[in-house]
């Protein structure tokens, strides 16, 4: 009876450790097939990642001999911006394959500089002589004869270009120091033409000589009249050249605000704009008793305003 429990226990236990060590046997299974499609996964994204940077480096390479200094930096450029779009792969196949990389431009960028310095020591005199021309163009300033300033600059210009090229280092500050210079000559030219621009002066003259050559011949027109003995006709020329006396002045110091009110009633009348600016000076009735005188602007007509109904007296135009 002993024997056979003893028995029978034996049987259960080696049961539950062969259930337990199927259960353990599957998962490790399970783990293994995932671990290896994992890595093989792995191992085929770490290929195509190689493969995408040999081909970098191989284009690299081929590009390390060139003598085209610019548009191989540009292309470099390109390079390094498709190399950092490649993920990265395996760190040390990574290392390896960005050595051969960077040794690639090495060779070309090594020898870039090296003709670059070669080339800033045959430019040096060429520096030389533009900061000797610098020195020359700053003496015309302040600038008082701007004419002579003109002529002297355009010569230090002409001997600059043909002085040539200059190292890349002093490149940009030689430059923008030139143009310091040129820029105070031109700003004093600019200057001088704003405060005597002929057309500016020829508009605020105009009226007044019009109105002043149009006295010279009223003057005239009495002393005929007073030669004639007509005392009809000198009378009526004394009244039309005293009209005229009595709008010269005022005409002088007008402004736009003193002659709004014209404007105003016409621009009633006619429904248009009009504007306020000292090119188009006027004078109302009341400073000019017996004329109108007026410049009108673009976009506004007077030979359609009715004057009477507008209490105005006679027009006459005069165009600047």
């Amino acid at each position: 009876m002993r024997g056979n429990k003893h028995s029978v226990k034996f049987i259960w236990r080696k049961s539950v450790e062969d259930e337990l060590w199927k259960r353990f046997r599957a998962a490790r299974t399970t783990f293994d097939r995932n671990r290896r499609a994992h890595f093989s996964q792995l191992d085929d994204r770490n290929a195509r990642i190689k493969r995408a940077k040999e081909e970098l480096i191989a284009r690299a390479e081929q590009l390390s001999s060139s003598t085209d200094w610019s548009e191989t930096s540009r292309e470099y450029g390109k390079l390094m911006r498709a190399w950092k779009e490649v993920p990265r792969g395996s760190r040390r196949e990574d290392d390896k394959l960005w050595a051969r990389f960077r040794a690639a431009q090495d060779v070309f960028f090594d020898a870039r500089n090296a003709a670059e310095a070669q080339q800033d020591e045959a430019y040096a005199e060429n520096l030389k002589v533009k900061e000797a021309l610098l020195v020359e163009a700053r003496a015309l300033l302040p600038v008082t004869d701007i004419s002579a300033a003109k002529k002297a600059f355009e010569k230090i210009l002409d001997r600059w270009d043909a002085a040539g090229r200059v190292p890349r280092a002093d490149l940009r500050r030689i430059d923008s120091e030139l143009r310091k210079i040129q820029d105070e000559i031109n700003g004093a030219e600019a200057a001088k033409w704003k405060k005597n621009d002929p057309a500016k002066a020829a508009r605020a003259n105009s009226l007044l000589t019009q109105i002043q050559d149009s006295l010279a011949e009223l003057e005239s027109e009495l002393q005929a009249a007073q030669a004639s003995g007509d005392a009809k006709k000198i009378a009526k020329a004394q009244e039309a050249l005293e009209a005229r006396r009595a709008g010269r002045q005022p005409l002088k110091v007008s402004t736009p605000k003193a002659c709004s009110s014209f404007l105003t009633k016409v621009q009633k009348l006619r429904g248009v704009p009009y504007r306020e600016t000292p090119d188009f000076l006027c004078l109302s009735a009341k400073l000019c008793p017996a004329y109108t005188l007026y410049t009108p602007c673009a976009d506004f007509h007077a030979p359609t305003v009715d004057y009477a109904a507008a209490g105005l007296a006679p027009v006459r135009r005069y165009a600047l």
